[in-house]
């Protein structure tokens, strides 16, 4: 035990001492020379310095993301938005206009894909960081 830690831990129960007898008989045993206080600021240091020296590698940043990797999530994010938007845009056409014909919801499909496209890749883009 540190004498830092055993002057704080006579400290305390100086403190938390029940009567005043008890505490007169703590302060004439506990006598702190400026030694002792000295030698206590220098463990101090002693340990501090210690500890940053075994931690002196510098923290690493956050990677920023190559240009590789957000071309790739950008692909896969427009990829994804087209074949959505065409589903989506179909599904809203078809909803929306109620029609017989050969090719419901191709209208929806061609206007839904090049949104779709656009929304994933530009999500995708954003993801990628």
């Amino acid at each position: 035990m540190s004498r830092l830690a055993r002057v704080t831990a006579i400290s305390l129960l100086v403190i938390a001492s029940p009567s005043a007898a008890v505490a007169d008989e703590w302060k004439q045993a506990l006598i702190i020379s400026p030694q002792v206080i000295q030698q206590g600021i220098v463990d101090a240091h002693a340990r501090a310095s210690f500890v940053r020296r075994q931690s002196a590698a510098p923290p690493q940043p956050a990677k920023a993301a190559s240009t590789r990797h957000r071309v790739l999530w950008t692909a896969i994010g427009a990829a994804g938005g087209f074949f959505g938007g065409l589903f989506l845009g179909a599904a809203i056409d078809d909803a929306v206009r109620d029609c017989e014909c050969d090719d419901a919801g191709l209208k929806g499909a061609v206007i839904g894909g090049p949104i779709g496209a656009a929304a994933g890749g530009m999500t995708g883009y954003l993801l990628s960081k």
